[in-house]
């Protein structure tokens, strides 16, 4: 695993996994990643929705039907 300007990466063969700190991200992000995933014809199983706990996620699904939350936690912003 690396780390370098908040940003983690974990990699096994073809596949990879960033994990990325408060810093890092911001709202407008997870809706540009929706848009790229979605044009990909990703399995989108909810679009971008701001929650009332506080996070701006969608959620998508590999192959297997493993899950993927992404999200900006805006409770940081009050």
């Amino acid at each position: 695993m690396a780390k370098k300007g908040g940003i983690a990466g974990i990699s096994k063969g073809d596949c990879r996994i960033f994990l990325t700190d408060g810093a890092f991200r911001e709202k407008e992000e997870v809706d540009e990643l929706y848009k790229i995933w979605s044009a990909s014809q990703a399995k989108v199983v909810s679009q971008p929705e701001s929650k009332p706990w506080k996070l701006h996620e969608f959620t998508v699904a590999d192959l297997d039907g493993n899950l993927f939350r992404v999200f900006y936690d805006f409770s940081r912003d009050a």
